[in-house]
């Protein structure tokens, strides 16, 4: 009987660690993405200084979401981060926010080889960023037409008028394939 039972663990840890994805660490994303940066603020956002329109800016950037899925037999993931341009206010570093603002966004897709996740691509500061009143957009990840695509749904209003809005891109080529106004 002890057999049996030591047997049948064996058998079913077998089977749950098959059907587990191997997860991506963030420790893993922060170090491929920014190796010479390990600059975090209490919010655990990664405090970067970029150069952009000639002066030197501060941003705050944070993982917004990681999507895992298959491209035959390959795992793959989807790492979207967010980064926030801050500024010294009053009371520290305050991340600027109006209507029309909304965070840069990185884009990183890496592959699992065995045990391990390698970078495949990382795009900064995509220019398909979309959100407003210093948010980004929500995010999803859906197949539309068997194309694996990141879903981003957001709305934008100005003088009384509001507008929603999603885009889907295919996820590997970060090439729009549709868009729905409302």
């Amino acid at each position: 009987m002890r057999k049996v039972i030591i047997i049948s663990l064996l058998l079913f840890s077998i089977f749950i660690v098959q059907g587990q994805t191997n997860k991506i660490s963030k420790s893993i994303v922060w170090a491929t993405l920014y190796p010479n940066n390990s600059n975090f603020d209490s919010e655990n956002k990664l405090i970067r200084k970029v150069k952009k329109d000639g002066a030197e800016k501060e941003f705050r950037t944070e993982m917004a979401k990681i999507f895992y899925y298959k491209i035959g037999t390959v795992d793959k993931a989807a790492v979207i981060l967010f980064s926030y341009e801050f500024e010294l206010g009053d009371k520290g570093p305050e991340a600027i926010v109006c209507h029309v603002c909304y965070p840069e966004m990185e884009i990183a897709t890496f592959i699992l080889s065995g045990q391990e996740w390698t970078k495949q691509k990382f795009v900064q500061n995509w220019k398909g960023a979309t959100g407003s009143w210093g948010e980004g957009p929500k995010l999803q990840f859906k197949k539309l037409n068997a194309v694996n695509c990141l879903v981003m749904a957001s709305s934008y209003g100005n003088q009384g008028e509001f507008h929603d809005y999603t885009d889907y891109y295919n996820i590997e080529t970060l090439k729009k394939v549709k868009s729905i106004i409302k």
